[in-house]
């Protein structure tokens, strides 16, 4: 019988987890890196989210990808996205990226790079 040990002291300091950019529902997509506020038809566009949420499944009609700080393989949107054919790149931090909202990008939901364009 395998004998569990415990941490030698327990603390409440945060570790932080650093994050992989990767693709989750395979694709190409380009258009304007948009957040939901800003969402139209008319216009191509990559949603920006913090997080795959399911509800944002609303949205694939409207636009033609989707990338996400934080999401994996098993969530909700990611699974409706690859039935749906919509690529969707997660583990992407815009705080240390020079992409913003409003720039013409284009993602590849196999590798999961996401590029200016």
């Amino acid at each position: 019988k395998q004998m569990q040990v415990l941490p030698g002291e327990i603390t409440d300091s945060y570790i932080a987890i650093e994050r992989t950019i990767k693709g989750v529902s395979r694709g190409v997509a380009s258009g304007t890196f948009v957040i939901v506020d800003k969402v139209n038809k008319k216009d191509k566009q990559i949603l920006f989210t913090e997080q795959l949420l399911p509800e944002l499944t609303k949205y694939f009609s409207k636009i033609d990808g989707v990338v996400s700080a934080s999401g994996g393989m098993l969530s909700h949107l990611a699974i409706i996205a690859r039935e749906q054919g919509v690529p969707v790149v997660v583990g992407f931090d815009i705080s240390k990226s020079d992409i913003i909202i409003g720039d013409s990008i284009e993602i590849d939901g196999s590798s999961g790079k996401i590029r200016k364009i």
